[in-house]
């Protein structure tokens, strides 16, 4: 009996969308993780899509070197919508505080 395997699922348009999201968000990652999943997908975009990747990554970049300095979620931008609803259902943990730290740091 041959054993069948359904395709790798790879992202589309709308995948790209939500990854510019989470980096807005400061979800570092999520979005990390959203890249790194799926190689095949990151390494087929071209033309203004694959400068938008690279940007994104790049900006990943700075943001993992400002979490390992202040913690996981440092980079969480505490009033962007999605950041919020999270806060509201208690699901960030300790990011939560190490956002709130690293806001007031950059306030003051």
């Amino acid at each position: 009996m041959t054993e069948l395997t359904a395709p790798e699922w790879q992202p589309d348009q709308s995948f790209l969308e939500l990854l510019k999201s989470m980096v807005e968000a400061g979800m570092v990652d999520a979005a990390e993780e959203g890249i790194r999943r799926y190689p095949n997908w990151v390494s087929s975009l071209n033309g203004e899509d694959s400068a938008t990747i690279a940007g994104l990554s790049q900006s990943l970049e700075k943001m993992r070197a400002v979490e390992e300095q202040h913690g996981v979620g440092a980079c969480l931008v505490l009033d962007h919508p999605n950041v919020k609803r999270l806060i509201e259902w208690d699901r960030l943990g300790s990011r939560h505080a190490n956002a709130v730290k690293f806001a007031a740091l950059a306030k003051a």
